[in-house]
């Protein structure tokens, strides 16, 4: 069941009759998904928010496994949007499997027992230490665990053995008036030693992250926005990934730490497999030359461009810091290498430098050992004519 609401009156009242007519006519025992879009404005100073508590009930006697509810009204346009709040019985469950909740609202009270839950999605939600505590050590069939729009809590400790993946996209203060960062700095630890995916997208200002314990760790996909200072020890704790993703941002971010610190020493990645996603530029050139000899084990590398990449720092070219890298740059031998897969911009007014390019391919087939395969796919920008 999804719906759709516009923002009269009258289709509400629709809905929820509607709604009141055709509950009470399902027979059967179980509801394997549940889809539920309530998103209103009212004018009459009503909240139908009491009218889902009665469906909500309903359905989670029903042994509901699949759960997805996206909840909140607006008052007028001057309020924020006003979350629902979950029911006693939402919180705690042994039916439900997957449960993806947006906009909703965890009550300070309530106390989470998802016995068999092994999926959990929260988009635009505050939770408090107690709540991830509670979700940590009452759900030991979690496998799954993505965040969206959060904020609240400082500590993560996922330590059950089913907890494979972790996926957090930005981090910041949901709808709602309940509370502020009022510009605070957190201090954000994970712990994770199972989980094997990881992905951090998206912008965390006012937030210093620490991971700790990723030994399991196969695939992390880092493309966020934090403080810059943390960027060395994000590497360091994904550095026993077997695929590392790295977003522009970072790139840069590491290339400036090069550029400031003579004796910055890197972590040696265990990758096989490495994605960036910058332009291939004499810019990029010291960068690649680092995170390559960092890289021994090295068998598939792939770069892509970033469509948002500006580049405001091609003044650092000259300076002499860079100009010390030239002589010893690319003299790196991938002894691993099987597979490169090289992606070019081209367009009619954004193009990538072709001879940078070219040296950077060149350099490829001249120091992979044994390839066994390259492919170049340019990437078309279409730019419409005004």
């Amino acid at each position: 069941m999804t719906t759709i609401l516009s923002k009269h009156c009258s289709t509400v009242y629709k809905f929820i009759s509607l709604t009141d007519n055709v509950l009470p006519l399902l027979t059967c025992s179980t509801i394997k998904k549940l889809s539920l879009n309530f998103v209103f404005r009212y004018d009459d100073g009503l909240s139908y928010f009491p009218e889902s508590d009665k469906w909500l009930e309903f359905i989670m006697n029903k042994k509901v496994e699949d759960l997805r509810l996206n909840m909140q009204y607006t008052a007028d346009l001057t309020e924020n949007d006003q979350p629902y709040s979950l029911l006693e019985v939402q919180c705690s469950s042994s039916s439900i499997l997957k449960l993806n909740c947006e906009n909703c609202r965890i009550l300070e009270d309530c106390v989470l027992n998802w016995t068999s839950l092994k999926s959990l999605t929260q988009e635009y939600l505050f939770l408090q230490d107690e709540h991830i505590k509670q979700i940590m050590s009452n759900c030991p069939q979690l496998e799954c665990l993505m965040l969206h729009e959060f904020c609240g809590f400082n500590h993560f400790h996922m330590t059950f053995p089913k907890y494979s993946r972790l996926e957090l996209i930005h981090h910041d203060h949901p709808r709602g008036d309940w509370y502020s960062f009022e510009g605070d700095i957190y201090f954000f630890e994970i712990v994770a030693p199972y989980v094997e995916h990881l992905t951090i997208f998206g912008v965390f200002n006012y937030m210093k992250i620490k991971l700790r314990d990723f030994s399991s760790l196969n695939h992390a996909n880092l493309d966020l926005y934090c403080d810059e200072n943390i960027v060395k020890d994000l590497l360091v704790s994904s550095c026993c990934a077997n695929e590392l993703i790295l977003s522009s941002w970072l790139i840069k971010v590491i290339f400036n730490l090069m550029l400031e610190e003579d004796d910055i020493s890197l972590p040696l990645l265990e990758c096989r497999w490495l994605t960036i996603c910058s332009y291939i530029s004499k810019l990029l050139f010291p960068l690649l030359d680092n995170l390559l000899r960092l890289a021994p084990k090295l068998e598939n590398f792939m770069i892509f461009p970033d469509m948002t990449y500006e580049d405001k720092d091609i003044d650092l070219l000259e300076d002499k810091k860079y100009l010390s890298f030239e002589e010893n740059i690319f003299k790196v031998s991938l002894q691993n290498l099987k597979n490169a897969k090289l992606m070019p911009l081209c367009s009619g007014t954004l193009t990538s430098d072709a001879t940078k390019f070219d040296q950077f391919s060149k350099f490829l087939l001249e120091h992979a050992i044994n390839p066994e395969k390259m492919v170049i796919v340019p990437v078309v920008l279409l730019i419409p004519q005004i």
